[in-house]
């Protein structure tokens, strides 16, 4: 099997010095499928970009984000494809991650010389596609009237939206009433990550309430969210497995649709899980203004979710 990889990386090699960008994906990526590498990911990457398949380059770096951090040159390489790709979004994401004081990869200047890099990519991106960037937000706004397969898949390509567009489509895909939460809670989340200190605008559950991206954590990294699986873990120890995981898959869908307000809504996760179970086991329970509260959410959520899923 060794032998074999070899070879395969040998032949990547020499099709590489030949400039044969097809043949170095063909062997580069064989030789991954026996083991990759962050060597053969960053050739493989290299040859995407060299036949213009910027998407590809971005799906096959996305294995190794985290390598591509930790020297200078790797990271300005990350920063090449994402903005080959027009990937505007995530380049201003991981240019936060960058300035973080524990990151020294790239100094201030570098910094500052690829997000004027940046800007003139999305000048240049703005001159050539203004047209589809109007269509593109015009779509954003009758989201709710579309399927939810083409809804989730519309909210994905906003990364494509220069900076301002995406932010200003954003808010207003907040303020919209019908969009789901779980849609919502992939724009906050993006909104998370850019690191805004800025006050944002949502309709939550017929609410108008503001929030602060840089005060949140995005939502696998929230207490709740965190400690729910191995709360629920402990207590459905004694229940079939298959079962056991959709519970807990279900509850932590429930969260997910408290989010950005998930503190102050679930504000005791243990007291939470005994009520869900409780209901979800059509146990008695008593009618105290707390229980009550909790099985109102309850009922919203479940409720929030059938729609979703139909």
């Amino acid at each position: 099997m060794d032998n074999d990889r070899s070879d395969l990386v040998r032949q990547g090699e020499e099709a590489l010095e030949k400039r044969n960008w097809k043949e170095a994906i063909y062997f580069f990526g064989q030789a991954s499928l026996i083991k990759n590498t962050f060597d053969i990911n960053k050739k493989i990457v290299a040859s995407l970009l060299k036949i213009g398949k910027f998407d590809d380059a971005v799906d096959q770096a996305s294995i190794y984000y985290g390598r591509y951090l930790e020297n200078d040159v790797d990271a300005k390489f990350l920063f090449q494809i994402l903005m080959d790709a027009n990937e505007f979004l995530m380049t201003y994401q991981f240019l936060e991650i960058v300035k973080e004081d524990e990151y020294t990869i790239l100094s201030d200047d570098e910094i500052s010389r690829i997000s004027d890099q940046l800007e003139e990519c999305e000048r240049a991106f703005i001159s050539d596609h203004q047209k589809d960037i109007e269509n593109q937000e015009k779509e954003l706004m009758s989201l709710v009237t579309m399927q939810a397969g083409i809804q989730a898949s519309k909210i994905r390509n906003m990364k494509y939206l220069p900076i301002n567009n995406f932010l200003d489509v954003s808010q207003n895909l907040l303020l919209n009433p019908y969009l789901h939460p779980l849609f919502k809670n992939e724009i906050i989340e993006n909104l998370v990550k850019l690191k805004l200190n800025k006050q944002y605008t949502i309709s939550f559950f017929g609410e108008i309430r503001e929030f602060n991206p840089f005060k949140l954590k995005t939502l696998l990294f929230s207490p709740e969210y965190t400690n729910a699986r191995e709360i629920m873990s402990k207590k459905l120890a004694n229940y079939d497995d298959y079962e056991a995981n959709l519970m807990i898959n279900e509850f932590l869908l429930y969260i997910s649709m408290s989010y950005p307000f998930i503190g102050e809504i679930i504000d005791d996760i243990d007291f939470w899980i005994d009520i869900y179970l409780k209901r979800y086991n059509q146990d008695y329970i008593e009618p105290t203004k707390k229980n009550e509260k909790i099985v109102m959410w309850l009922d919203r959520y479940s409720k929030l979710l059938e729609t979703f899923e139909n």
